[in-house]
C-alpha cells in the first residue's frame, strides 16, 4: 500500500501534547511507527506487549495529532486501523518553555514534566 509520507517536522504547541509524548511507552510506540505504518497488534508484537495494553496509548497519540490512521480494513468481522506517525521529527514550541506567560500551576506542571523527561 502506498501512503502519504509523514511530514518532516511536527511542532508540539501545548503542554498536554507534550505530556502525551513524554510517556515512555507512548514514545516507544511513536518510535516503532517511524519505519512504516502498523496495526496495534503489530506494534504490540514488536514491543513484546499485549495489544490490549496499547489501545489507550495509541488513542491518546492519535487524539493529540501525533499519529494518524492511514488505512482501515476488515479482519475477522472487526475493523483494524493502520497507524503512522504524523512527522519524522517532533519539535517543541519555544513558547512552552517561557514561564512568563503561564500560571503558577502550569509552571509547576511544566517543571515537573521537564525534569521527568
Amino acid at each position: 500500500m502506498n501512503y502519504d509520507q509523514p511530514l518532516d517536522k511536527f511542532t508540539i504547541t501545548d503542554l498536554e501534547t507534550l505530556r502525551v509524548i513524554a510517556d515512555p511507552l507512548r514514545s516507544q510506540i511513536y518510535e516503532t511507527l517511524t519505519a512504516k505504518p502498523l496495526a496495534i497488534k503489530d506494534i504490540a508484537e514488536r514491543l513484546g506487549l499485549s495489544a490490549s495494553k496499547l489501545y489507550y496509548h495509541v488513542n491518546l497519540l492519535e487524539k493529540h495529532g501525533l499519529l494518524r490512521v492511514v488505512e482501515t480494513r476488515t479482519v475477522a468481522n472487526m475493523i483494524e486501523k493502520i497507524y503512522w506517525i504524523v512527522a519524522q521529527e517532533l519539535e517543541l514550541d519555544e513558547s512552552l518553555l517561557s514561564f512568563s506567560s503561564v500560571s503558577d500551576e502550569t509552571k509547576d506542571a511544566l517543571r515537573a514534566l521537564m525534569s521527568s523527561t
